[in-house]
């Protein structure tokens, strides 16, 4: 009888043909949970040993699943992860290790709420260090955390206010571009450009988007980050998701590059620090690069700091980015340095200024130089409108503080406005020796000039006299004499010109 129904008789019927005329069955049933919390019940149907005729050559064996065809897990937050349409190689930052001659020098400051295993808290007062100054940044009496990964909320369920300082998008309800900032930021975001998808943070770009800012953007925005401080950014980031929409589209090499993160300030119109993707153009067919693009110190100009190929779309990949924030040029006592790694490769390790240190903006304060950080999705070459959807989706996205080793600020703290050319902290970041010829070597001849060790002025080699100078400085140290500065000298050194 047709009744479009499995009934006992119908489902007997199909073990019958599935498991031979003489074989028995027997049913397993299985309880799992769903995302909700509800069990179900899957049943495998297995023939027998002792079944024979018209089996199988198998044996016989039918599965017949739960149909779930996305399937999903939630997270404490109560937002689903969804990995269908993303692949995720499952790097570890642990795994990000390099070899290298420097090493950071300890924040400036000391913020409640820095940690090298936790997301930054921002907690007021929170007091920056501005090229030398002490400036008083608010958040208005709630702690910020940053950190937009995907199975975090936009508002902080602690809190009830939101992380990020503000959301910029074209919003499709409106039609027109908007920011959203404090109560107008819930966790709903601005649908189908900012917003939690498949389990990430989504930031995209829609294909015939008007302009936001002017350009063809999306981005969310942090609240400020730390200069002269020991800061590190971990993302885990797919271009492109292989769903119906989101697939990244290949564009001629060059043409159409996204700016994808940066730290930036009001009074310098590009980035300090910038990743960028675009076509891989040794495999323009398959394959997307990355580039990490600076504009550091006094400079006008951008530089590529360090590239890597062979990335793939709707594919998650680990990078870190960890810094000494320092506007300060190297023979200024700067103390800057950046090393970025992608999928556990290091390609930046550089030495000198990360952040700007002079005003490009003449529409803006000149000494507006509080620096924000912003995942986003960024056309900077494209006119409007663009033919191409361009999403991203971010696993992780958190930004952590080192605590510091020092307990105050340098007793040489410039007021605001003062020159800050002279050096307020030595910190020698590699071990110095006879021979060697660096900006280093003049930092340290400056110190051991103003300490009465040195009585010539600073050449920037290292000759015998710096190598007695040394000796000296060593010996009214307790130091063991060497001529030499490693990590002990280099220690005293950093108390002496840190701490008095």
């Amino acid at each position: 009888k047709v009744t479009g129904q499995v009934d006992s008789k119908t489902r007997a019927k199909i073990r019958q043909l599935s498991c031979g005329a003489g074989g028995s069955t027997s049913d397993t049933a299985k309880s799992t949970k769903t995302t909700t919390g509800k069990e179900k019940t899957t049943k495998t149907t297995t023939s027998s040993k002792g079944g024979s005729g018209g089996g199988s050559s198998s044996g016989g064996v039918v599965s017949v699943p739960v149909i779930n065809p996305i399937p999903a897990t939630t997270t404490t937050s109560g937002i689903p992860i969804v990995s269908q349409f993303i692949v995720d190689p499952l790097h570890t930052y642990t795994d990000q290790l390099a070899t290298s001659s420097y090493s950071f020098a300890p924040s400036t400051m000391n913020y409640p709420g820095a940690s090298s295993v936790k997301p930054f808290t921002g907690i007021d007062p929170y007091m920056l260090n501005i090229k030398g100054s002490s400036t008083i940044y608010k958040f208005g009496g709630t702690p910020r955390t940053y950190d937009f990964s995907g199975d975090v909320p936009f508002v902080n369920p602690v809190t009830k206010v939101p992380d990020p300082a503000t959301m910029q998008a074209f919003d499709a309800r409106t039609a027109s571009s908007v920011t959203l900032s404090g109560i107008n930021i819930t966790n709903e975001g601005i649908p189908g450009r900012i917003e939690k998808k498949y389990g990430y943070t989504m930031i995209k770009y829609n294909a015939g988007d008007g302009p936001t800012a002017g350009t063809a953007r999306t981005q969310l925005n942090g609240f400020a980050i730390p200069p002269r401080s020991h800061v590190k950014w971990e993302f885990a980031v797919s271009f492109g998701a292989n769903d119906s929409e989101n697939n990244w589209f290949l564009t001629p090499p060059k043409k159409s590059p996204v700016l994808f993160w940066q730290t930036k300030t009001r009074a310098i119109g590009n980035p300090s620090m910038a990743l960028i993707v675009d076509t891989d153009p040794n495999d323009p067919n398959d394959s997307l690069k990355i580039s990490f693009n600076m504009r550091q110190g006094t400079s006008t100009g951008i530089i590529n700091a360090g590239n890597i190929g062979g990335i793939k779309r709707n594919t998650i990949n680990y990078i870190t980015v960890e810094t000494f924030l320092d506007e300060r040029e190297i023979v200024d006592g700067g103390l800057g340095l950046t090393r970025v790694w992608v999928n556990g490769k290091l390609i930046v390790d550089r030495f000198g200024p990360n952040l700007g240190s002079v005003a490009h903006n003449p529409i803006l304060p000149s000494n507006d130089f509080s620096y924000n950080w912003s995942p986003g999705v960024y056309l900077y070459m494209e006119g409007l409108p663009y033919a191409h959807s361009r999403a991203s989706f971010w696993k992780t996205a958190r930004m952590f503080v080192y605590p510091s080793s020092l307990t105050a600020l340098p007793s040489t703290a410039k007021v605001l406005g003062a020159s800050t050319d002279t050096p307020q902290c030595i910190q020698l970041v590699q071990n110095l020796h006879r021979g060697m010829e660096s900006s280093q070597v003049t930092l340290l001849q400056n110190f051991l000039h103003e300490q009465g060790f040195l009585e010539v002025p600073a050449t920037g080699f290292y000759g015998d006299k710096t190598v007695s100078a040394v000796n000296n400085y060593q010996t009214s140290n307790s130091i063991k004499q060497t001529g030499m500065v490693y990590e002990l000298t280099r220690d005293s050194i950093a108390k002496q010109s840190c701490q008095n």
